[in-house]
């Protein structure tokens, strides 16, 4: 097995680890393993066979691995029962060992959104992300409801972040964010939030295209959380990875994208006007903590945080 961008050291105790389950499991030895996709603390992703079937084998780590699997397993369970046909679907679950904290998906064989977008004309870039809106509508469709929204617990949750940002002029970007995030607080505290069971990780690179379908993947487990929250993050991936080059920008991100997007999914006016830029720019905090400062996708950031608090 092999990965690229992943640490050789965590590919190999990936590998021994799976193999050591499956010679305890007779039945995980029905997945011949591949590549490994990704390994961390908290799992370890591989793609093969299950039973001459493509398919990504999660293996879930960490103190509650027992109970993140149950959680995807229930959650891919509930998927299927309106997301296994039709036009936008979600990879079928094949098997779990929830006691070994695995589960085994059907591996979707097509591009990814993100690959289909960066040579996308105009008109099919915006066809691309009106059918991740669709996608977005449909999963979160059957459990959709109104809450109050609380704009401090967001709040709180960025400024925590901030110890992780070590390079000055970012620092210096992130307090300005998190200032300007502030003063939007009396406009968005006591409003209404449009919520539904989502995941948290609606982006391009996990939504991908075959012939017939458009399907989300690495669905893990679900929480009642803002859709605009959702929204937002997709926004400023594209923003930042795949730019719009005719259209002018708002709330930092491309304009032409977010009609293209709200023309899709009923997120209601209020939302679209006060929300949608309280939660970009939490978006903002966000990678701006995550991402090296020499990382390649940095300066674009910033520049989407310098125009951010330009116009906000």
């Amino acid at each position: 097995m092999s990965a690229e961008n992943i640490p050789l050291p965590l590919v190999l105790e990936a590998s021994e680890e799976l193999t050591d389950l499956q010679n305890r499991r007779k039945a995980v030895a029905a997945f011949t393993a591949e590549s490994v996709l990704a390994a961390h603390e908290r799992s370890a992703v591989y793609a093969g066979l299950y039973d001459g079937q493509p398919a990504i084998l999660k293996l879930f780590r960490g103190p509650n691995f027992k109970k993140k699997a149950r959680r995807q397993k229930q959650e891919m369970e509930r998927l299927a029962t309106f997301m296994s046909t039709g036009r936008y679907r979600t990879p079928e679950l094949l098997d779990a060992w929830v006691n070994l904290g695995i589960t085994v998906t059907t591996r979707i064989e097509g591009k990814t959104l993100a690959q289909a977008l960066i040579r996308a004309s105009l008109g099919e870039r915006d066809h691309l992300i009106a059918e991740a809106g669709h996608w977005l509508s449909r999963l979160a469709g059957p459990t959709l409801f109104r809450d109050t929204f609380a704009g401090k617990f967001w709040l709180s949750r960025k400024r925590n972040d901030l110890p992780r940002i070590q390079y000055p002029p970012d620092m210096v970007l992130a307090r300005a964010l998190l200032a300007r995030l502030e003063a939007l607080i009396p406009d968005v505290r006591g409003h209404s939030v449009t919520k539904a069971e989502i995941h948290g990780d609606f982006s391009p690179p996990n939504l991908i295209l075959t012939e017939t379908a458009l399907y989300g993947v690495d669905i893990q487990s679900v929480a009642p959380q803002p859709l605009v929250r959702d929204i937002a993050r997709f926004l400023l991936y594209l923003h930042i990875v795949i730019p719009q080059r005719d259209s002018g920008l708002k709330f930092g991100v491309s304009e032409r994208d977010i009609d293209v997007m709200l023309g899709t999914v009923a997120l209601p006016e209020n939302e679209r006007q006060t929300l949608l830029p309280f939660f970009i720019g939490l978006e903002m905090v966000d990678k701006l903590a995550r991402l090296r400062p020499d990382h390649v996708r940095a300066a674009a950031l910033r520049g989407a945080i310098n125009r951010y608090l330009e116009t906000v």
